[in-house]
């Protein structure tokens, strides 16, 4: 299979499968009762926290301190929480590392492209490209604009990126769990792999090795 130039890796789902405050949910930990509460209040969408974060309109401070007033938990103790399982998110096996240390010595480019929040950026990231694993990461939050967004005829998730490298679409192949149900992407000749439980990252990726 011809490699591409670029492999985008959409990181939730798809590099790892760690959650916010995942070492929360260790019935042993001493705040686990706050993981069911923090989750009910993130993910209630009368409340409409998570698009807003990925698209930058609100920072982690602000989602920890509109949580704590919810819950009844000093925001403090949930950003301190929130900041170590980001710093501490897993890839989602242990073949991944192996595989992409080969693509990147026969010289493909390895880019996460994600719809994340600011804790990626701060947090995550740098702890697991700590030895250089990817050459950069696009995330939603910095952005401003969801990955399959399309505008013009145009992918803006992706096009200051491939135009400041002097990438086309035909140049790249993303990876990731999500859907593009539309067919933009096929449209304009950027490629699209999708993983799940049965044919994860690590076996898509082996498939350019």
């Amino acid at each position: 299979m011809n490699k591409p130039k670029i492999i985008f890796l959409d990181w939730n789902k798809t590099l790892s499968s760690t959650r916010f405050w995942e070492q929360l949910s260790d019935p042993t930990h001493e705040l686990n009762q706050l993981f069911t509460k923090i989750e009910s209040v993130l993910f209630n969408k009368d409340y409409n926290i998570v698009n807003p974060w990925m698209l930058g309109k609100i920072t982690s401070e602000e989602v920890c301190k509109f949580i704590s007033q919810k819950i009844g938990v000093e925001h403090s103790v949930l950003q301190k929480e929130l900041k170590r399982s980001c710093v501490n998110m897993k890839f989602i096996n242990d073949n991944v590392t192996k595989i992409l240390r080969q693509l990147k010595m026969q010289g493909v480019v390895l880019v996460i492209a994600t719809d994340n929040m600011d804790t990626f950026s701060k947090y995550t990231y740098p702890t697991i490209n700590k030895y250089s694993l990817f050459d950069g990461y696009l995330n939603s939050y910095d952005i401003g604009c969801f990955k399959y967004d399309f505008l013009d005829n145009r992918l803006p998730f992706f096009d200051s990126y491939l135009h400041t490298h002097g990438y086309s679409y035909n140049d790249v192949v993303l990876i990731d769990d999500s859907l593009e149900k539309v067919g933009n992407f096929e449209r304009l000749g950027f490629k699209i792999i999708n993983v799940n439980d049965s044919f994860p990252v690590d076996k898509a990726l082996a498939k350019y090795t």
